[in-house]
């Protein structure tokens, strides 16, 4: 895809504000309206990325149209290196604009790719106050089906409601949302007396038993608050 101004082939992706700026003559292209992007991922990008190697790699484990948008938009940056760490990146910022939030942590892993690259990349491409879904319940969806595997519990209705006090009560103010809902499982877990429940947080949501213990701390002095939601 080409700049209709200046015929310049060089984009960034500015996700703040929906707009694909050319990196020549500064036209920026409001890109993400859902029937244009429908319409352009159908008829323009499917065709050219169906052959790619990253479709073909991911395609049991993303959707179609994911992978679609994350190689489109891994085209639109002109980057020389980590062009692996680019296509992460894009695949991640792919499933938060499709409500299938990953954390970039699982992205690293899936696609066997350097987080520390990809956090860099974010930062470079100031993507980092825009990285999170705008609301807890994708990720809330998904790690409560996870809960339910492990320990054949279906507690999300309990998640739903120790987030939200996490968020009236500022509890967990500036913490990453996966770290929240995980804090609101193990709230959970504890209270339901559930024995060895961290490793088994540790292993199936590639979080580190530190965290876990630095995550319960922080909540602990309204640990009754939050059993009396419990149900």
């Amino acid at each position: 895809m080409n700049c209709i101004y200046c015929d310049s082939n060089s984009f960034v992706i500015n996700f703040s504000t929906s707009d694909q700026v050319c990196t020549e003559c500064g036209t920026a292209t409001f890109i993400f309206d859902t029937e244009i992007q429908t319409h352009s991922l159908d008829c323009n990008v499917k065709k050219k990325t169906k052959n790619h190697s990253w479709f073909n790699q991911f395609s049991n484990t993303f959707s179609d149209n994911i992978i679609h948008h994350a190689i489109y938009l891994s085209e639109s940056y002109n980057v020389k290196k980590h062009k692996n760490e680019l296509f992460a990146m894009c695949l991640y910022m792919s499933c938060k604009y499709f409500d299938a939030y990953r954390t970039t942590k699982e992205i690293s892993t899936i696609t066997n790719t350097r987080l520390i690259i990809i956090h860099s990349l974010l930062s470079k491409f100031d993507l980092v106050k825009n990285i999170l879904p705008s609301d807890f319940t994708s990720i809330i969806n998904r790690f409560s089906i996870i809960v339910f595997e492990i320990f054949n519990l279906n507690i999300r209705h309990n998640i739903i409601n120790i987030v939200d006090l996490f968020d009236k009560y500022n509890m967990l103010n500036s913490k990453r949302k996966d770290s929240i809902v995980v804090t609101a499982i193990c709230c959970v877990l504890q209270r339901k007396s559930i024995r060895r429940f961290k490793k088994l947080i540790c292993e199936h949501f590639n979080i580190s038993l530190v965290t876990i213990n630095k995550l319960l701390l922080i909540i602990k002095p309204h640990l009754n608050f939050i059993n009396s939601v419990i149900t």
